[in-house]
């Protein structure tokens, strides 16, 4: 029958207001977006108003058709994310179909913006653009509807990477919307506004803006927030934190039927599982989000996906010359979208696989094609470029060229790593520097020269210290944390000792047993979320040159050794106090470990108390049989004599008790992260000449039988030449103000190493602990810090920097601290730790003293000197 001779039934009131019910609430929910619900709704207003699928004049009512022409864009809305963007494209023509006849400017303007956003969310960024302008050309400005657009053009220019557009529209958007009173508004202003400063490269902003935005209104499109979020996480180098947040997202997408949200979820996971080794995870979730996106005709994000689908292969192991015709088609297909970043990414993709098959010719002109990487582009992409581009140079026997090129792009990590105003995020980023860092040691052994394996691993080594760290400003709500964090600590601390479950090693995979241990992890939570949004200096010292560590080793008449874990071996450059370098092989990795684990836990069993003389007796055995082991796989790399010693370990064995090793027994010896790191502490302590008086505090905790007598043996040792600060029961507010003012701190105070969560590593003091995160607030730490505890010198590697107590005093500008890396009886630190400083206070360094003090006790020492030996 044609539409022409149909005759419309008249529509009771009730009903037509039920009708306008219905599509009021599924603007809601889509807006919320929960689009299954706005669907459904939609579906059933449009039930009520028993009209056909097509509108004319025969039929045409205006009350009718207007909602008819909301509730077709409704239901098209819901539609591009439940049913793709053809079907939702097709709704959408039928409401404006549905709206010729009302001749209304503003309701046709709301048309086209629905349309726009559909175009937008189907990858049609070019056709989306010119609708929306259409749109606002039919608006009153600074209405509701034209902020609206702005919000989502914004958006749009963000996508499009068109940031002084972007940045425009949003801000327009955050000042119409403010004086309305929208919540709404401006959480998607301020969170689209986050997205727009993660895409120019401001990660630190990104995040404010994004919890800005949720501290305006936490509801608004939650899923949504979680999504982007996660992806700033995760190049900000924080995987599991951005898992948590996808979990999260994928939840709520789930729930409401979000098959385009949940696609995305499933791409952003598959990065995730990529960049975390996970190969076989990455490409079954990029697998399926492609063929998702394929099923709602969303090419843009399809492509996208199979471009991680590619590097998950390419990291499997499958043959480059299956990889490469689909990896150059989809290069082809980037460039003809005018995706020029997606382009030049998939294209070093290429360049790569052709690499791998030695056609080192084909890999140039596709390297030629790419042309320069700029700043602009994410730090993955310049690091994989810097990093092909040197493969490139090696195969063109172009060496010193090649070792440039990584040069650069270690450079280029060192310069991101600085945009971050804390050590969480600072060494959570240099997980996007491995392969670049693994080439530039390959190449370097493989070139059997001492000195380039020295600068090799130099300029990989704890950037973080490198970088000239900042003070955050005082922040009231991060203090209230803290507090609520130190009273929370104490009662998980007793619900563990009754048999409450902890924490996992990850901290966030099962949810621990008692509500105040789950009040510590949210806490923590909050906590680093917080420090994550502190914008860096920015600055940061290169590595030192190799000619400065050979001057130094001559002027101080010690030994350099740097010991390297590279691809499961384990090998050494060892610098004499001549200057003379060697490089030398030592053990496999694997190993070196195991023995380290049996060490170890020897030292732990003998710090028992009470420990029957038969078993400490065979404890000690197995310890000496461990540390001999250690001294015959490790020990070529030290000079047989009887200087000085300065270590720079890999992070993996950075807690071993060094001095318990045959080669190095006797010796005084300074443990560090890098010699750059050494080097740089030196020179601080030689440029810090000290007043006539200085001043010194000895702090004791509870818990510690000795710990009042040893802090007040202390305090006594220095009372002649400084001005010394006794704190018997110091709270954690009292040691930061010491630590602040005192050029030497002595804590005898249990410490805690939490592996899971390094940052919130602490101290035990009289009202509740310290955290290793608090030390990041501060502006000013001593030159000298002892902590005479338990495994406050454990640390936990993270991609190839290392996190803890003592690490951060080291990374924050203390020059040397002294802690103990395992268990350790109380009254032997005790008997170290009075000996120790009576060495310091007769002139000798703090490792000299150390070396000393260990050498007159009974029992093994656990104590190591880190950093730079300081000098009273």
């Amino acid at each position: 029958m044609s539409p022409k001779n149909t005759v419309i039934e008249p529509i009771p009131a009730s009903v037509l207001a039920r009708a306008q019910d219905y599509q009021h609430r599924a603007a809601i929910e889509n807006s919320s977006g929960h689009v299954a619900r706005g669907h459904r709704l939609a579906t059933a207003g449009w039930a009520l108003l028993k009209l056909p699928d097509v509108h004319s004049e025969a039929i045409c009512e205006p009350v009718r058709c207007r909602l008819a022409t909301r509730m077709l864009a409704t239901m098209a809305k819901a539609a591009v994310e439940m049913s793709g963007i053809e079907v939702a494209l097709a709704t959408m023509e039928r409401s404006l179909d549905w709206s010729t006849c009302l001749a209304d400017q503003e309701l046709t303007a709301l048309m086209l913006s629905q349309k726009a956003l559909i175009l937008f969310r189907g990858g049609r960024l070019e056709e989306a653009e010119q609708t929306f302008a259409d749109a606002l050309d039919l608006m009153r400005e600074g209405d509701r509807d034209a902020i609206r657009v702005l919000l989502n053009r914004g958006a749009l220019f963000v996508e499009m990477g068109v940031i002084g557009r972007a940045r425009l529209d949003l801000a327009t958007a955050v000042q119409l919307s403010r004086p309305l009173g929208d919540t709404q508004f401006q959480h998607i202003a301020l969170h689209n506004l986050g997205c727009l400063e993660f895409t120019s490269g401001d990660l630190p902003t990104a995040l404010r803006l994004m919890q800005e935005a949720l501290e305006v209104d936490s509801q608004t499109l939650e899923g949504l927030t979680h999504l982007d979020r996660s992806r700033v996480l995760l190049a900000a180098g924080l995987p599991d934190e951005a898992d948590a947040a996808l979990a999260q997202a994928g939840e709520l997408f789930r729930r409401d039927r979000c098959w385009q949200d949940l696609a995305e979820v499933d791409l952003t996971r598959a990065e995730v599982a990529l960049l975390t080794g996970r190969v076989a995870e990455a490409r079954l979730l990029a697998g399926r989000a492609r063929d998702r996106f394929r099923r709602h005709g969303n090419d843009r994000w399809r492509r996208n996906a199979e471009l991680v689908l590619l590097h998950a292969d390419q990291a499997a192991g499958r043959p480059p010359a299956r990889l490469l015709p689909p990896t150059r088609r989809l290069a082809a297909e980037f460039a003809a979208a005018d995706f020029g970043q997606q382009a030049r990414s998939t294209l070093l993709l290429a360049a790569e696989l052709e690499l791998e098959r030695h056609q080192t010719d084909a890999a140039d002109i596709l390297l030629d094609q790419i042309g320069t990487v700029g700043r602009t582009e994410p730090i993955a992409v310049r690091l994989h470029h810097r990093l092909v581009r040197a493969v490139s140079l090696e195969r063109h026997d172009r060496l010193p060229a090649a070792r440039r090129s990584l040069a650069q792009g270690l450079r280029e990590l060192a310069a991101y790593q600085a945009q971050f105003g804390g050590i969480d995020l600072q060494s959570a980023s240099a997980i996007h520097g491995r392969r670049l860092v693994e080439h530039d040691v390959d190449l370097a052994i493989r070139s059997g020269r001492a000195v380039a394996v020295l600068a090799a691993v130099e300029r990989s080594r704890a950037v973080t210290s490198r970088i000239q760290p900042v003070t955050p400003p005082a922040d009231e709500a991060t203090a209230g944390l803290l507090t609520a964090l130190r009273r929370a600590a104490e009662t998980a601390a007793d619900d563990v000792q009754a048999g409450a479950r902890p924490l996992s090693a990850t901290g966030t995979r099962r949810a621990p047993a008692s509500p105040a241990l789950r009040q510590v992890a949210d806490l923590q939570a909050q906590l680093r979320t917080r420090s994550w949004l502190n914008s860096g200096s920015r600055a940061w010292q290169p590595p030192a040159p190799v000619r400065d560590l050979r001057a130094a080793a001559a002027t101080d008449g010690c030994h350099l050794v740097t010991v390297i874990e590279h691809r499961g071996h384990i090998g050494s450059v060892t610098i004499t106090e001549g200057g003379r370098m060697r490089l030398r092989e030592l053990a496999d990795a694997e190993t070196v470990r195991g023995w380290q684990r049996r060490l170890a836990a020897d030292l732990d069993v003998l710090a028992n108390a009470g420990l029957p003389e038969a078993m400490k007796a065979a404890v000690r055995r197995s310890l000496r049989h461990s540390a001999a082991e250690l001294g015959r796989l490790l020990g070529p790399a030290i000079v047989d004599d009887d200087r000085p010693v300065v270590l720079s370990s890999p992070g993996s064995l950075l807690t071993l008790p060094w001095s318990l090793l045959p080669p190095l027994a006797g010796r005084p010896l300074t443990v560090a992260p890098s010699l750059s790191g050494w080097l740089r502490g030196r020179t601080r302590l030689a440029g810090a000449a000290p007043a006539d008086r200085w001043s010194m505090t000895a702090v004791a905790g509870p818990g510690l039988a000795r710990a009042q007598e040893e802090a007040a043996d202390v305090a006594a040792s220095w009372s002649a030449g400084a001005d010394v600060r006794q704190l018997p029961g110091a709270t954690p507010a009292e040691l930061l103000e010491a630590m602040a003012t005192s050029r030497l701190v002595h804590v005898a105070a249990h410490g805690v190493h939490r592996s899971e969560n390094p940052m919130f590593s602490s101290l035990s003091l009289t009202s509740g602990p310290l955290f290793a995160y608090e030390l990041d607030q501060r502006p000013q730490l001593p030159e000298h810090v002892v902590l005479s505890a338990c495994d406050a010198g454990q640390s936990t590697v993270r991609a190839t920097e290392t996190l803890g107590l003592t690490s951060v005093l080291l990374q924050l500008g203390t020059a040397s601290v002294v802690a103990g890396v395992a268990r350790v009886h109380d009254d032997t630190a005790a008997k170290i730790m009075t000996g120790y400083h009576r060495h310091l206070v007769r002139g000798a360094n703090a490792a000299e003293a150390l070396c000393a003090a260990a050498a007159g006790v009974e029992e093994p020492s656990p104590f190591v000197c880190f950093g730079t030996a300081w000098r009273a």
